[in-house]
């Protein structure tokens, strides 16, 4: 161990925590001026004299706040074919030993070490002496949509993995993002109880509501409900080319409906505030009406004769 200088420490680019709380951070630097620096960091000594942190940046970060110069370092000599990967290992195994990361980093940490290094979970595993459910159970948090991720972040949501595979067999996203958002507004984020008790009945209810099949036009079949289509008179205002034919229509709704991204849970809840159902519902009941007809041809003519004056 020996004396390095703050000045000559480079951040570690590989540091899997990214949040560094002030209140936490000047709290130590108090600590570190009445009682100075107990447990040495970890650096990698770079060619050029200068290092790159392994290991203990909350230390340097409130030593700097405390005024030190100098910090208490164990050095190690870089490892020239596997820098990176070795840096995010110890700052990884360093931090999980500590506790400091928060679930969405310690899940994000693994999941770059597995796509950069090519590992297997379990290969994962072996190298950091971490049990393979914990790691398996972390990536589940990353299935979960950003709002939701951004409440576990924040200590407003519960990262339990019975909790997160719960939340997971919700059918529909937008009901999971409002359900969790709701719940954390009350303060039950973090109680499984109302989180168990307030999903499994959402899972309920919504397997219960009858999908649309697939060769089905969700946004049709809805606006229908309303305003059911008359093909009779339809077909007689399409022979005078004033509205498309049916068959357009029922074309363009059921492509609409496909490129839906929540077209796998489409049903009379999830899709009756959509755009595309209103949308339809205005065409089928205007287009129904001769009072359509009458306008078009009066707004024809007026083109013609504003045509005609050109």
């Amino acid at each position: 161990m020996e004396y390095i200088p703050l000045a000559r420490i480079l951040p570690n680019p590989d540091q899997p925590r990214k949040n560094f709380e002030k209140s936490a951070l000047d709290g130590l630097a108090q600590s570190i001026k009445e009682n100075g620096i107990l447990q040495p960091i970890l650096v990698e000594q770079l060619s050029d004299g200068s290092y790159i942190l392994c290991d203990g940046e909350r230390r340097v970060r409130a030593a700097k706040i405390a005024g030190f110069t100098e910090i208490p370092a164990m050095i190690i000599s870089p490892n020239e074919d596997d820098g990176s990967t070795s840096r995010l290992l110890k700052a990884l195994v360093a931090n999980l030993q500590r506790s400091d990361l928060n679930p969405l980093e310690e899940a994000r940490t693994y999941k770059h070490l597995m796509e950069g290094e090519n590992l297997s979970m379990r290969e994962l595993s072996i190298k950091i002496g971490i049990y393979e459910s914990r790691i398996y159970n972390s990536l589940m948090i990353l299935r979960l949509d950003q709002p939701i991720q951004k409440l576990i972040e924040a200590g407003k949501f519960t990262h339990l993995p019975e909790i997160i595979r719960l939340l997971l067999d919700i059918p529909d996203n937008s009901y999971r993002i409002d359900l969790c958002e709701k719940l954390a507004a009350r303060g039950l984020g973090r109680n499984g109880k109302a989180i168990r008790n307030s999903a499994n009945l959402l899972i309920k209810k919504l397997k219960n509501i009858e999908q649309f099949a697939p060769e089905k036009a969700p946004s049709i079949e809805l606006a229908q409900k309303n305003a059911r289509i008359d093909l009779p008179r339809w077909d007689i205002f399409f022979q005078t080319g004033k509205i498309p034919s049916w068959s357009v229509i029922y074309k363009s709704a059921l492509e609409a409906c496909n490129a839906c991204p929540r077209r796998q849970a489409a049903s009379d809840i999830t899709c009756k505030n959509c755009l595309a159902v209103i949308l339809l519902f205005q065409i089928i009941k205007n287009g129904n009406q001769e009072r359509a007809h009458i306008l078009a041809k009066k707004v024809i003519k007026q083109r013609a004769m504003v045509n005609g004056r050109g």
